[in-house]
């Protein structure tokens, strides 16, 4: 059983642990796959870097994504189940996108050990497209809209700190620490 932002779902033939697909960053091979994770492959690889937002990606990418989603997981056709896919496919690509610009345009983030550019990490990205990428993200547009989502983020009074758990799910572990 997998779980994709509370949507338990099942494959045909629950795998064991050594079935668990193989995902890898470019770079190095992880050893174990969660559902959010290939749900993250799946969206960085096939929705373009260039699209501002994820209302501009068009819908025959995303049926595409939500085909693979239903193929990988065994997943019946459902309106919810689709919509709750395709949300976390769109928190996954806003993340990458994120990830691309904190390490290698603005470094406000430590990037990897190495000096690869993401062209050369990401097989799907190509030397053009992250050139368009780094002027899009270098216009004065796109720097007035970050430092007001960072000042907006810095009013955060209450920002979030559970990790990948909700606070149902936390209760007991905060129990048995006493």
């Amino acid at each position: 059983m997998y779980m994709v932002s509370g949507i338990v779902m099942a494959d045909e033939t629950m795998r064991d642990a050594s079935d668990e697909p193989q995902i890898t960053d470019g770079a190095a091979t992880k050893k174990k796959s969660r559902p959010r994770d290939l749900l993250w492959e799946i969206s960085r690889s096939k929705v373009s870097i260039l699209y501002d937002t994820w209302d501009d990606v068009p819908e025959g990418t995303k049926n595409t994504l939500w085909e693979d989603a239903k193929r990988e997981f065994g997943i019946e056709e459902d309106v919810l189940k689709k919509r709750d896919v395709l949300t976390t496919c769109d928190k996954r690509w806003r993340d990458f996108k994120s990830r691309l610009v904190t390490r290698w345009i603005t470094k406000t983030r430590k990037g990897p050990n190495n000096d690869r550019l993401p062209y050369v990490m990401y097989p799907f990205i190509t030397r053009e497209i992250w050139d368009q990428f780094v002027q899009k993200c270098s216009s004065k547009e796109f720097q007035a809209k970050s430092a007001k989502a960072r000042i907006s983020q810095a009013a955060n009074k209450h920002p979030h700190f559970l990790g990948q758990k909700s606070y149902a799910e936390m209760i007991p572990i905060w129990q048995s620490r006493g």
